[in-house]
């Protein structure tokens, strides 16, 4: 190999490594702002940071699958930078890891909510919508039924 090359290959691989840790940042910005959105409710915030959630989450996967074929490169790196890329990407882990929590515990209860507004709605159509049957019995929607008798004076 001559000079020429391994000046190449050197700035080739800086630039990777320079571009791993751009992503990194970006992507643990966004995690934090959309983190902080989801603990205020603020989901308008949440689904305009979407788009740009999923293109940095891509870029992470692609370089992460670099790095997987070659760690070396990555482990060279950190070396060198005193391990400020290991930090980076631990760092980057436990927003993730928040951020995971956090939709799910949305999702949970959004869930229940959306379960409540069910029951509910079952409930009220159940008394608006009693009969009766051919035994004087007053069934209701949800199954549930009620005898109803009628006492006649003489």
């Amino acid at each position: 190999m001559n000079n020429e090359t391994i000046t190449l290959d050197a700035e080739r691989r800086e630039y990777k490594i320079q571009t791993v840790l751009d992503i990194v940042a970006q992507l643990s910005d966004l995690l934090d702002t959309e983190n902080n959105g989801l603990k205020t409710h603020d989901f308008g915030l949440v689904k305009e940071m979407m788009g740009q959630k999923t293109a940095l989450a891509h870029s992470y996967n692609d370089v992460c699958q670099l790095f997987k074929q070659h760690p070396e490169i990555l482990q060279e790196a950190d070396a060198e930078r005193g391990g400020l890329i290991k930090e980076s990407l631990m760092s980057l882990q436990e927003k993730m890891n928040l951020n995971a929590s956090l939709l799910k515990a949305n999702m949970d209860a959004n869930n229940k909510l959306i379960q409540l507004i069910i029951d509910s709605t079952k409930t009220h159509r159940a008394e608006q919508n009693s009969v009766y049957d051919a035994a004087g019995t007053l069934n209701d929607a949800s199954g549930k039924s009620s005898a109803i008798s009628f006492n006649k004076v003489l």
